[in-house]
């Protein structure tokens, strides 16, 4: 089952990436996919989808690419076409910047 909600802290080195949604875990399309920056700064954020199987190297694509969003900010993408991949061989991934955090929601 596909987790919608997620609170992310970017605390490694050099930040860090978390898959939210694993390949298969959703029938249908998103709608949206919000980022609301929870942090004290602004935010720096690239969503991507990822393929990952063992027969060859990890297949990456940004859907949005080191984006700064400010602080008290929101970032809405609600255009399905955006978010339209397939999600049997790809799963999505958001990446944050060192020490950035932000909560993300998923609508399906």
């Amino acid at each position: 089952m596909a987790t919608l909600y997620h609170n992310i802290d970017g605390s490694g080195a050099f930040g860090t990436t978390v898959q939210l949604l694993a390949p298969g875990d959703v029938r249908g399309a998103i709608k949206s996919l919000i980022v609301a920056n929870t942090d004290n700064s602004a935010i720096t954020v690239t969503i991507s989808v990822k393929e990952v199987s063992e027969e060859k190297a990890a297949t990456s694509f940004s859907l949005v690419h080191e984006v700064i969003i400010p602080t008290g900010a929101t970032l809405v993408i609600d255009d399905e076409s955006v978010l339209l991949y397939n999600m049997n061989i790809y799963g999505l991934y958001i990446t944050l910047g060192n020490s950035d955090t932000a909560d993300v929601i998923i609508r399906l």
